[in-house]
């Protein structure tokens, strides 16, 4: 099976989640160019973190399964950029914001052993 590329990430993530291409493009009408997939990656932070804030747990359990398959299918730049990028953005929420407690049993396997490292 062909790994997800850090170039190919962005589309995926679109793909199964629609409206992230019009954040994504939000996104990068304010900072141009894209600056690296562990930063780029931002937009679907704030999307779990809205969705974590209106309880709508589908939608969060969906986006970190896509995760869970970048986790699994993505080369290393990917991987890393799931896990250093996105799971620390959410584990490093203002409590105030959001709880990690609240939606932690949505994450996959792999991202749960990520988390507990």
């Amino acid at each position: 099976m062909q790994k997800v590329s850090e170039d190919e990430c962005i589309s995926y993530i679109s793909f199964k989640i629609p409206e992230m291409a019009h954040r994504w493009k939000k996104y990068f009408e304010i900072t141009g160019e894209p600056i690296g997939l562990t930063v780029d990656i931002q937009p679907l932070t704030d999307y779990v973190v809205e969705k974590v804030r209106n309880e709508e747990y589908k939608d969060v359990e969906y986006a970190l399964k896509c995760v869970e398959e970048l986790i699994e299918i993505g080369d290393e730049d990917v991987k890393a950029s799931m896990t250093t990028g996105f799971l620390e953005a959410l584990l490093h929420q203002d409590p105030h914001n959001i709880q990690f407690e609240k939606f932690a049993h949505l994450l996959g396997p792999e991202s749960k052993e990520y988390c507990k490292a």
